[in-house]
């Protein structure tokens, strides 16, 4: 970085390494903060249809809860610790749910195919769908009953959060800046 020049984050929290890193001062920083679009993210625009079409997709019952886990299936958004939830929460009596990671895994095949190895070695596999990219998030987060998101490494422009709280979804995610 050059003297004087600015730097665009989306949060203090995403600019912290840059900060340590390069001894920069606050008044170097612009922050702007990631947005949603709440129109397309307001659950009363979202057509039951849309919904169902989802679920007919993902091939989760209609009795089942849908526990979804939004974003690239990739190490560092700890989709991997999945199958070990499974198991635990199959064994203290808890069924009738499905984990869907609705997002792209190919970049990461060998990840999602050992994601999927450990749910088949836990014999939790009826519990995990890798679906792919999800082209309709909106409708994705409606299906959830419970939105979860793993992640062992803060993301630098998250906003699944942001967009399932707009949803009105319940939210379980790790204490990392996300």
């Amino acid at each position: 970085l050059a003297r004087g020049d600015r730097v665009i984050t989306p949060s203090n929290f995403a600019a912290a390494p840059m900060v340590a890193r390069y001894d920069l001062t606050p008044d170097r920083l612009t922050v702007i903060p990631r947005q949603i679009d709440t129109a397309a993210f307001d659950p009363a625009t979202v057509d039951s249809q849309r919904v169902e079409a989802l679920r007919k997709a993902w091939k989760v019952p209609d009795d089942a809860r849908i526990l979804l886990v939004p974003g690239r299936v990739a190490p560092w958004n700890g989709q991997l610790m999945l199958p070990a939830v499974a198991r635990a929460l199959l064994d203290d009596g808890v069924g009738g749910f499905v984990f869907v990671l609705a997002g792209e895994h190919r970049t990461h095949s060998k990840y999602a195919r050992f994601i999927a190895s450990e749910a088949q070695g836990k014999g939790v596999q009826a519990c995990i769908r890798l679906t792919g990219h999800c082209r309709d998030l909106p409708a994705a987060f409606a299906a959830a009953d419970t939105v979860v998101v793993p992640a062992i490494a803060p993301p630098v422009l998250g906003r699944v959060v942001a967009q399932a709280q707009a949803m009105g979804r319940p939210v379980v995610t790790a204490d990392l800046g996300i």
